[in-house]
């Protein structure tokens, strides 16, 4: 082919891949806030309505509507997770002054508004063979925007060195809305030393 077609060919070429990234870019967020306002909507059904949400089970606070962040996708980061080698057994803290058996299980490692973060990644005695683990955790927030018991993060997790932390689905502890539960409390490691303005907020001014 005669190289002075070859030249605007290629220039065409990667004007194509500059606006098909850029497309996906900014549509990407948008489908993303679609899924967790999803989310959000079966969490505030199951709470109104499900007899076994806290406000009913117990039914010592009337239900008044939950409290999020808004949404924002640079709170869904990828983090490295190195395994404890054999997972050590220790009893959490609840809030009832009693504790219960859960197992260290990893570390995950991340940036969070620049600032390098280490938390602890656990698994309950009862569920350590279900393919998830869990982050009790603190933040700047705590006790001002949000539950000043800490806030909860589920995560998925089949192996690998990499693990997703969605703190846009954070939440409450059940201890948010009524003192009829007991809740385990996010150990000293958990400690995020910045704002993490994403998930759950606290529920009225309960607590």
């Amino acid at each position: 082919m005669n190289l002075r077609y070859i030249f605007p060919l290629a220039v065409l070429l990667l004007l194509f891949i500059f606006i098909y990234s850029f497309l996906e870019i900014s549509v990407k967020p948008d489908k993303y806030i679609e899924e967790i306002e999803s989310k959000r909507l079966e969490i505030i059904d199951f709470m109104e309505n499900d007899p076994e949400s806290p406000f009913n089970k117990k039914g010592e606070v009337p239900y008044e509507g939950l409290n999020f962040f808004d949404i924002d996708p640079k709170f869904k980061i990828k983090a490295k997770i190195k395994k404890i080698a054999s997972p050590i057994p220790f009893n959490i803290q609840m809030s009832n002054g009693e504790t219960e058996e859960y197992f260290k299980y990893a570390t995950a490692h991340f940036k969070l508004s620049d600032v390098e973060q280490e938390l602890l990644l656990l698994k309950s005695k009862r569920f350590f063979d279900k393919p998830y683990l869990f982050l009790p955790f603190y933040d700047v927030t705590s006790a001002i925007e949000s539950y000043g018991g800490g806030r909860y993060l589920n995560i998925d997790y089949e192996g690998g060195k990499d693990v997703v932390l969605d703190f846009n689905l954070a939440y409450n502890p059940y201890c948010a809305y009524t003192e009829a539960y007991r809740c385990p409390i996010p150990p000293a490691e958990n400690r995020i030393t910045v704002k993490v303005t994403a998930g759950e907020r606290n529920y009225k001014d309960h607590h």
